[in-house]
């Protein structure tokens, strides 16, 4: 029978010299069950009986226990970048996006800045109770407006909108994506290299 080489030993992980079908103890004992115990039992305390894998679930479990992909920093840097503008920036279907919505709340928390009112109709222009409630708005919001800098600047990011159309909007935030998958992938292959 030979011996591994000892290198062999310390890299595999708990019970790969099972999954391996070389007849090794699963509770990390170096020496063969074989020179141990030539009964077909294991002397360890987990009491268990060696197994001859065949090639095919060999294959299957080297598969499934194979190493974690982890990522460098340089590549977690770009998926966290990447992953929040992507979250930000995705429009829904009749609403604005995540980002927008923010930027709107942070510009008037409370909802108490006046919004510029839309023109009147043409049916109520003859009204004189609407053209005066809606004279008032429109001044209230032009008082408001030219108060400070930094009124004008909370009432210009309240009415922000998205800047494109969803179906565009999407289809940027989707290349996006795929170009930082890309860019992950070409830094992990240039730290190999």
């Amino acid at each position: 029978m030979t011996k591994r080489p000892a290198r062999d030993r310390e890299e595999a992980p708990l019970g790969a010299d099972v999954v391996r079908g070389d007849k090794m103890c699963r509770s990390g004992s170096s020496q063969p069950i074989s020179s141990i115990n030539p009964r077909p039992f294991c002397p360890c305390p987990c009491r268990h009986q060696s197994v001859a894998l065949g090639p095919l679930r060999l294959a299957l479990i080297r598969v499934l226990i194979a190493p974690v992909w982890h990522p460098s920093r340089a590549q977690w840097y770009v998926i966290w970048i990447a992953a929040l503008l992507v979250i930000a920036a995705w429009p829904p279907a009749q609403s604005a996006s995540l980002g927008i919505k923010a930027v709107r709340w942070l510009a008037d928390p409370t909802s108490a800045l006046p919004t510029l009112p839309e023109p009147l109709p043409m049916g109520l222009g003859d009204d004189g109770d609407a053209v005066a409630a809606h004279d008032l708005e429109e001044s209230e919001y032009h008082r408001v407006h030219a108060s400070s800098w930094m009124m004008r600047t909370r009432l210009q990011l309240k009415a922000v909108e998205d800047p494109w159309d969803p179906t565009t909007e999407r289809q940027i935030l989707t290349g996006l994506a795929v170009l930082s998958a890309l860019g992950v992938w070409r830094l992990g292959s240039r730290g190999k290299s």
